[in-house]
């Protein structure tokens, strides 16, 4: 299950090559995002991590044994993916990752700040999600809501140093007074 994004990022960083593993693995440790860290060295255990861990990030090599990196997305299914950042020494795999959805391709080797780039696009993205996420669970709550009758008829007001209710029906017009209202 992902880490709830108050408590930082769980990432997998799937590479047949320990050293290139490691790499990222050293960058990862030094970004504040992330929680938690978790390693594949074939397409395999790729996807038995991404299914039954479910990381909210994966650096994904495009060549490793048992299944290259476009094979472990078809294999866990692209919908079912988390955000995907392709890592390989071949830029001609690129269109097919882009067709696969990958947030970002790093091209071995990659400098620190190519890298700060990748995390802050996924920064960017993980706000977005968080961002659709809580109108989902607004949504939710409101359509669930039990039906009330609606307190259309009179508004609470505040004035001087009284609270009291005012009808509807009797105000004309509201006017704008600064961070105030008068109503008509």
């Amino acid at each position: 299950m992902p880490l709830p994004a108050s408590e930082g990022l769980c990432v997998m960083v799937a590479d047949d090559e320990a050293p290139a593993r490691q790499r990222i693995i050293d960058l990862l440790r030094h970004d504040s995002q992330v929680a938690a860290i978790i390693e594949a060295s074939d397409g395999l255990s790729a996807v038995e991590i991404i299914q039954n861990r479910r990381p909210d990030l994966v650096f994904l090599d495009v060549q490793m044994p048992e299944l290259n990196g476009l094979e472990v997305i078809a294999e866990v299914g692209a919908e079912s993916m988390p955000l995907t950042v392709f890592v390989t020494a071949y830029d001609k795999h690129a269109i097919g990752a882009f067709e696969a959805n990958a947030l970002d391709y790093l091209l071995k080797p990659f400098s620190d700040e190519r890298f700060e780039v990748t995390m802050a696009r996924v920064g960017i993205r993980m706000d977005e999600r968080s961002v659709r996420e809580f109108g989902r669970r607004m949504l939710r709550m409101v359509s669930e809501a039990p039906a009330g009758e609606p307190s259309l008829d009179r508004r609470v007001v505040k004035s001087g140093g009284s609270t009291r209710y005012v009808r509807v029906a009797d105000i004309d017009w509201i006017e704008a007074a600064g961070v105030y209202v008068n109503l008509h």
